[in-house]
Protein backbone atom coordinates (compact mmCIF):
# COMPACT_ATOMS: atom_id res chain seq x y z
CA UNK A 1 0.00 0.00 0.00
CA UNK A 2 2.80 2.41 0.89
CA UNK A 3 4.54 1.69 -2.40
CA UNK A 4 1.31 2.37 -4.33
CA UNK A 5 0.76 5.72 -2.60
CA UNK A 6 4.34 6.74 -3.28
CA UNK A 7 3.96 5.82 -6.94
CA UNK A 8 0.71 7.77 -7.24
CA UNK A 9 2.29 10.82 -5.60
CA UNK A 10 5.20 10.68 -8.04
CA UNK A 11 2.80 10.31 -10.96
CA UNK A 12 0.66 13.28 -9.85
CA UNK A 13 3.78 15.41 -9.44
CA UNK A 14 5.03 14.42 -12.88
CA UNK A 15 1.67 15.17 -14.50
CA UNK A 16 1.51 18.55 -12.76
CA UNK A 17 5.03 19.41 -13.92
CA UNK A 18 4.25 18.29 -17.46
CA UNK A 19 1.06 20.36 -17.50
CA UNK A 20 2.84 23.50 -16.29
CA UNK A 21 5.57 23.02 -18.90
CA UNK A 22 2.93 22.56 -21.59
CA UNK A 23 1.07 25.70 -20.50
CA UNK A 24 4.29 27.71 -20.40
CA UNK A 25 5.34 26.39 -23.82
CA UNK A 26 1.93 27.23 -25.28
CA UNK A 27 2.16 30.75 -23.83
CA UNK A 28 5.66 31.21 -25.30
CA UNK A 29 4.48 29.95 -28.68
CA UNK A 30 1.42 32.25 -28.61
CA UNK A 31 3.48 35.30 -27.70
CA UNK A 32 6.12 34.44 -30.32
CA UNK A 33 3.43 34.16 -32.99
CA UNK A 34 1.95 37.49 -31.90
CA UNK A 35 5.39 39.12 -32.06
CA UNK A 36 6.20 37.63 -35.47
CA UNK A 37 2.91 38.72 -37.02
CA UNK A 38 3.34 42.23 -35.64
CA UNK A 39 6.86 42.51 -37.03
CA UNK A 40 5.81 41.26 -40.47
CA UNK A 41 2.94 43.74 -40.69
CA UNK A 42 5.18 46.61 -39.63
CA UNK A 43 7.96 45.84 -42.08
CA UNK A 44 5.60 45.45 -45.03
CA UNK A 45 3.76 48.67 -44.18
CA UNK A 46 6.83 50.86 -43.86
CA UNK A 47 8.55 49.36 -46.93
CA UNK A 48 5.71 50.45 -49.20
CA UNK A 49 5.86 54.02 -47.87
CA UNK A 50 9.65 54.12 -48.31
CA UNK A 51 9.45 52.91 -51.91
CA UNK A 52 6.97 55.59 -53.00
CA UNK A 53 8.42 58.45 -50.92
CA UNK A 54 11.83 58.02 -52.53
CA UNK A 55 10.24 58.33 -55.99
CA UNK A 56 8.01 61.29 -55.16
CA UNK A 57 8.76 64.66 -56.75
CA UNK A 58 10.77 63.35 -59.69
CA UNK A 59 11.90 66.25 -61.96
CA UNK A 60 10.00 68.82 -59.85
CA UNK A 61 12.38 70.06 -57.10
CA UNK A 62 10.80 73.53 -57.37
CA UNK A 63 7.27 72.28 -56.75
CA UNK A 64 4.16 71.49 -58.77
CA UNK A 65 1.49 73.92 -59.97
CA UNK A 66 -2.09 72.79 -59.36
CA UNK A 67 -5.47 74.33 -60.02
CA UNK A 68 -7.09 74.27 -56.59
CA UNK A 69 -10.81 74.89 -56.79
CA UNK A 70 -10.87 75.64 -53.07
CA UNK A 71 -8.59 78.70 -53.32
CA UNK A 72 -9.66 80.27 -56.62
CA UNK A 73 -8.50 80.01 -60.23
CA UNK A 74 -4.90 81.15 -59.86
CA UNK A 75 -2.47 78.20 -60.08
CA UNK A 76 -0.91 77.35 -56.72
CA UNK A 77 2.60 75.95 -56.28
CA UNK A 78 2.55 72.93 -53.95
CA UNK A 79 5.02 70.44 -52.55
CA UNK A 80 5.05 66.93 -54.06
CA UNK A 81 5.27 65.59 -50.48
CA UNK A 82 3.09 66.88 -47.64
CA UNK A 83 0.89 65.74 -44.79
CA UNK A 84 -1.35 66.76 -41.91
CA UNK A 85 -0.46 66.33 -38.25
CA UNK A 86 -3.50 64.51 -36.88
CA UNK A 87 -3.15 65.84 -33.34
CA UNK A 88 -2.79 69.57 -34.01
CA UNK A 89 -3.87 70.17 -37.59
CA UNK A 90 -0.42 71.54 -38.49
CA UNK A 91 0.34 71.15 -42.17
CA UNK A 92 -3.01 72.49 -43.35
CA UNK A 93 -3.31 75.48 -45.64
CA UNK A 94 -6.05 77.03 -43.55
CA UNK A 95 -6.54 77.14 -39.82
CA UNK A 96 -6.28 73.38 -39.46
CA UNK A 97 -7.88 71.05 -37.00
CA UNK A 98 -7.09 67.78 -35.29
CA UNK A 99 -8.51 64.72 -37.01
CA UNK A 100 -11.46 62.90 -35.46
CA UNK A 101 -12.74 62.81 -31.91
CA UNK A 102 -12.60 59.13 -31.05
CA UNK A 103 -10.26 56.21 -31.66
CA UNK A 104 -11.52 55.91 -35.23
CA UNK A 105 -14.38 57.80 -36.81
CA UNK A 106 -16.88 55.47 -38.45
CA UNK A 107 -16.32 52.55 -40.80
CA UNK A 108 -15.84 52.81 -44.54
CA UNK A 109 -13.88 54.85 -47.01
CA UNK A 110 -12.61 57.26 -48.22
CA UNK A 111 -10.66 59.22 -45.67
CA UNK A 112 -13.54 60.45 -43.51
CA UNK A 113 -12.60 57.52 -41.27
CA UNK A 114 -9.02 58.58 -40.47
CA UNK A 115 -8.23 57.62 -36.88
CA UNK A 116 -8.03 60.42 -34.36
CA UNK A 117 -4.50 61.76 -33.85
CA UNK A 118 -2.86 59.76 -36.63
CA UNK A 119 -1.04 61.59 -39.42
CA UNK A 120 -1.45 61.22 -43.14
CA UNK A 121 0.92 61.51 -46.10
CA UNK A 122 0.30 62.67 -49.68
CA UNK A 123 2.81 61.95 -52.46
CA UNK A 124 2.96 62.84 -56.16
CA UNK A 125 4.53 59.64 -57.48
CA UNK A 126 5.62 59.10 -61.09
CA UNK A 127 4.42 56.06 -62.97
CA UNK A 128 6.95 53.21 -62.51
CA UNK A 129 7.53 53.30 -66.28
CA UNK A 130 7.78 57.10 -66.59
CA UNK A 131 11.36 56.91 -67.88
CA UNK A 132 10.59 54.02 -70.21
CA UNK A 133 10.61 54.17 -74.01
CA UNK A 134 8.50 57.15 -75.07
CA UNK A 135 5.08 56.33 -76.44
CA UNK A 136 5.82 52.60 -76.47
CA UNK A 137 5.81 51.64 -72.80
CA UNK A 138 2.51 52.23 -71.00
CA UNK A 139 2.94 55.18 -68.62
CA UNK A 140 6.18 56.38 -70.25
CA UNK A 141 6.98 60.03 -70.98
CA UNK A 142 6.53 62.10 -74.08
CA UNK A 143 8.03 65.47 -75.07
CA UNK A 144 6.49 68.88 -75.75
CA UNK A 145 7.17 69.92 -79.38
CA UNK A 146 5.38 73.29 -79.61
CA UNK A 147 6.09 76.14 -77.19
CA UNK A 148 3.12 78.08 -75.84
CA UNK A 149 3.50 81.39 -74.05
CA UNK A 150 1.94 81.19 -70.57
CA UNK A 151 0.28 77.91 -71.39
CA UNK A 152 -2.33 76.98 -73.96
CA UNK A 153 -6.10 76.95 -73.94
CA UNK A 154 -6.16 74.19 -76.54
CA UNK A 155 -3.83 71.68 -74.87
CA UNK A 156 -0.21 70.54 -75.26
CA UNK A 157 1.33 69.40 -78.54
CA UNK A 158 3.59 66.42 -77.89
CA UNK A 159 5.92 64.23 -79.90
CA UNK A 160 3.66 61.19 -79.95
CA UNK A 161 0.61 59.84 -78.21
CA UNK A 162 1.55 58.51 -74.76
CA UNK A 163 0.10 55.16 -73.79
CA UNK A 164 -2.31 56.30 -71.06
CA UNK A 165 -5.95 55.76 -70.22
CA UNK A 166 -8.45 58.55 -70.75
CA UNK A 167 -8.90 60.41 -67.49
CA UNK A 168 -5.39 59.75 -66.17
CA UNK A 169 -3.49 62.42 -64.23
CA UNK A 170 -0.26 63.53 -65.89
CA UNK A 171 2.57 65.90 -65.04
CA UNK A 172 4.30 68.35 -67.37
CA UNK A 173 7.72 69.50 -66.15
CA UNK A 174 10.59 71.74 -67.21
CA UNK A 175 12.90 69.91 -64.77
CA UNK A 176 12.36 72.58 -62.09
CA UNK A 177 8.62 73.06 -61.73
CA UNK A 178 5.73 70.99 -62.97
CA UNK A 179 2.01 71.24 -63.63
CA UNK A 180 -0.56 68.60 -62.80
CA UNK A 181 -2.92 67.85 -65.65
CA UNK A 182 -6.18 66.19 -64.70
CA UNK A 183 -8.61 64.11 -66.77
CA UNK A 184 -6.19 63.90 -69.70
CA UNK A 185 -7.45 62.98 -73.17
CA UNK A 186 -5.04 61.99 -75.96
CA UNK A 187 -5.71 62.89 -79.58
CA UNK A 188 -3.14 61.04 -81.72
CA UNK A 189 -2.14 62.36 -85.12
CA UNK A 190 0.01 60.96 -87.91
CA UNK A 191 3.41 62.60 -88.26
CA UNK A 192 4.35 65.32 -88.98
CA UNK A 193 1.27 66.55 -87.11
CA UNK A 194 1.93 66.22 -83.35
CA UNK A 195 -0.39 64.53 -80.93
CA UNK A 196 -2.45 66.67 -78.59
CA UNK A 197 -3.06 66.33 -74.86
CA UNK A 198 -6.15 68.09 -73.55
CA UNK A 199 -6.93 68.40 -69.85
CA UNK A 200 -9.28 70.14 -67.46
CA UNK A 201 -6.94 73.03 -66.67
CA UNK A 202 -6.16 74.00 -70.30
CA UNK A 203 -8.84 76.70 -70.39
CA UNK A 204 -7.12 78.49 -67.47
CA UNK A 205 -3.98 79.39 -69.48
CA UNK A 206 -2.14 77.01 -67.19
CA UNK A 207 1.41 75.61 -67.50
CA UNK A 208 4.51 74.37 -65.68
CA UNK A 209 5.87 77.95 -65.84
CA UNK A 210 3.15 80.62 -65.59
CA UNK A 211 5.43 83.38 -66.97
CA UNK A 212 6.88 81.45 -69.89
CA UNK A 213 4.47 78.61 -70.64
CA UNK A 214 5.33 75.16 -71.94
CA UNK A 215 8.59 75.02 -73.86
CA UNK A 216 9.94 72.61 -76.47
CA UNK A 217 11.67 69.78 -74.60
CA UNK A 218 9.44 69.81 -71.53
CA UNK A 219 8.57 66.29 -70.39
CA UNK A 220 5.08 64.89 -69.76
CA UNK A 221 4.38 61.61 -67.97
CA UNK A 222 1.70 59.89 -65.92
CA UNK A 223 1.64 60.27 -62.12
CA UNK A 224 -0.35 58.85 -59.22
CA UNK A 225 -1.63 60.90 -56.27
CA UNK A 226 -0.91 58.51 -53.41
CA UNK A 227 -2.40 58.94 -49.93
CA UNK A 228 -1.43 56.93 -46.83
CA UNK A 229 -3.68 57.03 -43.74
CA UNK A 230 -4.89 54.83 -40.87
CA UNK A 231 -8.58 53.96 -40.59
CA UNK A 232 -10.76 51.12 -39.37
CA UNK A 233 -11.59 48.42 -41.89
CA UNK A 234 -15.13 47.01 -42.15
CA UNK A 235 -14.30 44.56 -39.34
CA UNK A 236 -13.24 47.35 -37.01
CA UNK A 237 -9.49 46.59 -37.27
CA UNK A 238 -7.14 49.60 -37.42
CA UNK A 239 -5.50 49.38 -40.82
CA UNK A 240 -2.99 51.27 -42.93
CA UNK A 241 -4.71 52.27 -46.16
CA UNK A 242 -3.21 53.46 -49.43
CA UNK A 243 -5.30 55.43 -51.89
CA UNK A 244 -3.73 55.48 -55.36
CA UNK A 245 -6.52 57.03 -57.42
CA UNK A 246 -6.57 60.49 -55.88
CA UNK A 247 -7.63 63.47 -57.93
CA UNK A 248 -7.43 67.26 -57.92
CA UNK A 249 -9.96 69.18 -55.88
CA UNK A 250 -10.68 70.30 -52.35
CA UNK A 251 -10.47 67.32 -50.03
CA UNK A 252 -13.55 65.87 -48.42
CA UNK A 253 -13.72 63.92 -45.17
CA UNK A 254 -11.79 65.37 -42.22
CA UNK A 255 -10.27 68.17 -44.34
CA UNK A 256 -13.22 70.40 -45.26
CA UNK A 257 -11.57 73.77 -44.65
CA UNK A 258 -7.85 73.37 -45.21
CA UNK A 259 -7.99 73.94 -48.98
CA UNK A 260 -5.91 70.86 -49.66
CA UNK A 261 -5.20 70.27 -53.34
CA UNK A 262 -6.10 66.58 -53.59
CA UNK A 263 -8.91 64.29 -52.60
CA UNK A 264 -9.17 60.52 -52.33
CA UNK A 265 -10.89 58.37 -54.88
CA UNK A 266 -13.80 56.13 -53.99
CA UNK A 267 -11.65 53.15 -53.00
CA UNK A 268 -8.42 52.51 -51.17
CA UNK A 269 -6.12 49.54 -50.81
CA UNK A 270 -6.08 47.76 -47.44
CA UNK A 271 -2.30 47.82 -47.16
CA UNK A 272 -1.66 46.27 -43.73
CA UNK A 273 -3.99 45.35 -40.86
CA UNK A 274 -3.41 46.09 -37.17
CA UNK A 275 -1.54 49.35 -37.86
CA UNK A 276 -2.96 51.65 -35.19
CA UNK A 277 -0.78 54.71 -35.62
CA UNK A 278 1.08 56.49 -38.43
CA UNK A 279 3.25 59.44 -37.45
CA UNK A 280 5.26 61.45 -39.97
CA UNK A 281 7.97 64.01 -39.18
CA UNK A 282 9.22 66.22 -42.00
CA UNK A 283 12.96 66.91 -42.08
CA UNK A 284 13.75 70.49 -43.11
CA UNK A 285 17.01 72.10 -44.11
CA UNK A 286 16.93 75.03 -41.69
CA UNK A 287 19.26 77.23 -43.75
CA UNK A 288 17.14 79.94 -45.27
CA UNK A 289 18.09 80.22 -48.90
CA UNK A 290 20.25 79.16 -51.83
CA UNK A 291 23.53 80.48 -53.26
CA UNK A 292 21.56 82.79 -55.57
CA UNK A 293 20.10 84.73 -52.64
CA UNK A 294 22.45 87.27 -51.11
CA UNK A 295 23.02 87.33 -47.40
CA UNK A 296 21.74 83.87 -46.54
CA UNK A 297 23.34 80.48 -46.09
CA UNK A 298 22.87 78.00 -48.94
CA UNK A 299 20.84 74.90 -48.31
CA UNK A 300 23.12 72.19 -46.99
CA UNK A 301 21.09 69.32 -48.38
CA UNK A 302 20.57 67.63 -45.02
CA UNK A 303 17.73 68.14 -42.51
CA UNK A 304 18.53 69.93 -39.25
CA UNK A 305 14.95 70.24 -38.02
CA UNK A 306 12.03 67.81 -37.99
CA UNK A 307 8.48 69.17 -37.74
CA UNK A 308 5.08 67.53 -37.35
CA UNK A 309 2.79 68.43 -40.22
CA UNK A 310 3.90 70.01 -43.50
CA UNK A 311 1.56 72.14 -45.58
CA UNK A 312 1.38 71.57 -49.35
CA UNK A 313 2.34 75.23 -49.83
CA UNK A 314 5.10 75.31 -47.18
CA UNK A 315 8.11 77.41 -48.13
CA UNK A 316 6.91 78.40 -51.60
CA UNK A 317 6.63 82.05 -52.61
CA UNK A 318 7.35 82.94 -56.25
CA UNK A 319 9.80 85.76 -56.91
CA UNK A 320 9.08 88.52 -59.45
CA UNK A 321 10.79 86.38 -62.09
CA UNK A 322 8.56 83.41 -61.36
CA UNK A 323 11.43 81.33 -59.98
CA UNK A 324 10.61 79.47 -56.74
CA UNK A 325 13.16 78.99 -53.99
CA UNK A 326 14.33 75.40 -53.58
CA UNK A 327 12.24 73.25 -51.32
CA UNK A 328 13.56 72.99 -47.77
CA UNK A 329 12.15 69.47 -47.38
CA UNK A 330 14.95 66.91 -47.34
CA UNK A 331 13.69 63.81 -45.49
CA UNK A 332 10.79 62.04 -43.85
CA UNK A 333 10.86 60.21 -40.53
CA UNK A 334 8.13 57.59 -40.82
CA UNK A 335 6.81 55.91 -37.67
CA UNK A 336 4.43 52.95 -37.90
CA UNK A 337 2.93 51.38 -34.75
CA UNK A 338 1.60 47.86 -35.22
CA UNK A 339 -0.39 46.04 -32.55
CA UNK A 340 -1.01 42.35 -32.11
CA UNK A 341 -4.37 40.88 -33.15
CA UNK A 342 -4.80 39.33 -29.68
CA UNK A 343 -3.53 40.08 -26.17
CA UNK A 344 -0.44 38.32 -24.92
CA UNK A 345 -0.80 35.61 -22.27
CA UNK A 346 0.93 35.29 -18.91
CA UNK A 347 3.66 32.68 -18.69
CA UNK A 348 2.90 29.94 -16.19
CA UNK A 349 -0.85 30.47 -16.15
CA UNK A 350 -1.79 30.91 -19.78
CA UNK A 351 -4.30 33.59 -18.78
CA UNK A 352 -4.93 36.54 -21.09
CA UNK A 353 -2.85 39.50 -19.96
CA UNK A 354 -4.81 42.75 -19.92
CA UNK A 355 -2.92 44.48 -17.12
CA UNK A 356 0.16 45.40 -19.19
CA UNK A 357 1.05 46.95 -22.55
CA UNK A 358 -0.31 50.43 -23.20
CA UNK A 359 -0.48 52.35 -26.51
CA UNK A 360 2.84 53.91 -27.53
CA UNK A 361 3.57 57.63 -27.52
CA UNK A 362 5.19 58.58 -30.84
CA UNK A 363 6.13 62.04 -32.17
CA UNK A 364 4.14 63.64 -29.35
CA UNK A 365 0.96 61.66 -30.04
CA UNK A 366 -0.39 59.69 -27.05
CA UNK A 367 -3.33 57.47 -28.11
CA UNK A 368 -4.15 56.40 -24.55
CA UNK A 369 -2.77 55.13 -21.25
CA UNK A 370 -5.08 52.21 -20.45
CA UNK A 371 -3.38 48.75 -20.49
CA UNK A 372 -5.04 46.28 -22.85
CA UNK A 373 -2.53 43.42 -23.12
CA UNK A 374 -1.90 44.04 -26.82
CA UNK A 375 1.72 43.87 -27.89
CA UNK A 376 2.89 46.91 -29.88
CA UNK A 377 5.93 47.33 -32.08
CA UNK A 378 7.27 50.65 -33.36
CA UNK A 379 9.02 50.78 -36.72
CA UNK A 380 10.89 53.97 -37.65
CA UNK A 381 12.66 54.79 -40.90
CA UNK A 382 14.25 58.05 -42.00
CA UNK A 383 13.89 58.49 -45.74
CA UNK A 384 16.01 60.85 -47.83
CA UNK A 385 14.13 62.71 -50.58
CA UNK A 386 16.76 63.20 -53.29
CA UNK A 387 14.25 64.35 -55.92
CA UNK A 388 13.58 67.55 -53.96
CA UNK A 389 17.20 68.73 -54.24
CA UNK A 390 17.96 70.59 -57.48
CA UNK A 391 21.65 69.70 -57.09
CA UNK A 392 20.74 66.03 -56.84
CA UNK A 393 19.23 65.85 -60.32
Amino acid sequence: MVELMVAMAIMVTAVALSSSIFVAAAAVQHNATVTGDSQDNGRLAINDIVKNAQRAGMLTPGGVFVQMSSVGTTPVLVQPVFGLDGSTGAGAIGAGAAVGTTACVGVGLPASTICSGTDDLWLIVPDPHAMGESCVTAGANTTVVVSSDAGSATGISVQCAPVVATGDTMLATNMLTGALLSNVTVTPHALPTPSLLTYNEAASNYSDSPLYGYQIGDTVFRVNLVHYFVATDPSGIPTLYKSVNGSLGASAGPYPTEGRPFKDGTTALRLQPYVEDLQIAFGLDSNSGSPSYAGVLPYSGTPQTFVNGFSPTSGFALSSTGVPPPSALRALRVNVVVRSPNPTVTLGTGNVNTSQNVPLTVEGHTPGTTPDGLLRTLYTRTIALPNLMPAGM
